[in-house]
């Protein structure tokens, strides 16, 4: 019976373990105007470490913070308060932040929603705060404040560094030798992360456009309109508008993943090159519509060109069904 009972509470945290996923690295987003970084250890439930965000019009205008927090298993949500600044200036408060997965199949990428620690609402877990993506960009927690540890143990006694203080006078006090641009440039470290910033920036909102195709996509009925059995591994497809051009926009997506996104149809093609080698599948080739033009519905003309073979097919989509093709490879 102890044997039985042991190996269930050993089969509960072996569960418990495996839901508890560990985030322990670095990441990265943008939240609203601010690009953030967060380096955060994991040790068990157990969170520690530090965050940066800075407003991406004015890198004068940033603040690091020390942070302590705990994974929620049951919910699957990672818990963090901001306890104590580490610089700030401008208009900064600590923050609360939670993070969760949207896609358990992806561990690189999470959502995260910031709220002000500061506000009542927020006390209550009332507050709705900014959702944001952030990735991880690395495997290891990287130290934001210069010569503290990620698990600041004995640091979150001291006091506020730089609270309501110019962090330009701290930067003096902590290193007289320093040089005046780097007086003038406390974030240095970070001024390198934010030139590859729009490049970042354009990533996330990206993201979160395909995430509400996706969404989208899914909530509209989808009309088969044609099944083509081609006898070439790779074909190739060019997709226009099938009447007068009058500004049809389309997404595309070939078996469930966005190849095509917000592109209009004109005389002018779209082209696509897809991989059907799988004979033993079939696949799908959707077409979702992003408005109907001045004349509707969003129709489209696409001649597939398969190896010496030449297929012209029409679609048509509207804003509550989209118009699906179907591929397969038969040799």
């Amino acid at each position: 019976m102890l044997i039985k009972m042991f190996l269930s509470v050993l089969m509960v945290l072996g569960i418990l373990l495996l839901k508890s996923q560990n985030i322990t690295g670095t990441w990265e987003g943008i939240m609203s105007d601010e690009y953030f970084k967060l380096s955060v250890t994991q040790k068990g439930n157990e969170l520690c470490g530090q965050t940066y965000d800075v407003v991406i019009d004015n890198k004068n205008n940033y603040c690091k913070t020390y942070f302590k927090g705990q994974y929620d298993p049951t919910l699957e949500i990672w818990y963090m308060k901001g306890v104590q600044f580490i610089e700030r200036s401008g208009d900064h408060l600590l923050m609360t932040i939670k993070f969760w997965k949207v896609d358990q199949s992806d561990s690189k990428i999470m959502m995260a929603n910031v709220t002000s620690s500061d506000s009542p609402m927020d006390f209550f877990g009332m507050e709705s705060g900014v959702n944001f993506w952030v990735r991880k960009i690395s495997n290891t927690p990287q130290t934001i404040a210069d010569g503290m540890s990620i698990c600041y143990q004995n640091n979150i006694n001291q006091p506020e560094i730089a609270k309501n203080k110019d962090p330009k006078l701290n930067n003096k006090k902590k290193n007289i030798q320093k040089t005046t641009q780097d007086i003038e440039h406390p974030n240095k470290e970070i001024n390198d992360s934010l030139t590859i910033n729009d490049t970042l920036k354009q990533s996330i909102i990206e993201n979160e456009m395909n995430q509400v195709l996706y969404k989208e996509m899914n909530e509209r009925q989808t009309k088969t309109v044609t099944k083509l059995i081609v006898n070439e591994p790779k074909i190739e497809l060019n997709i226009f508008d099938n009447a007068i051009v009058d500004n049809d926009t389309v997404s595309i997506f070939f078996d469930g993943k966005l190849i095509v996104s917000h592109q209009k149809l004109s005389t002018e093609p779209i082209k696509i090159e897809l991989d059907v080698s799988d004979y033993n599948k079939i696949y799908h080739l959707v077409m979702f519509a992003e408005n109907l033009g001045s004349i509707p519905p969003n129709t489209a003309l696409i001649v597939v060109k398969a190896g010496k073979k030449r297929y012209e097919l029409h679609s048509s989509a509207n804003l509550n069904e989209n118009a699906e093709l179907l591929f397969k490879y038969q040799p």
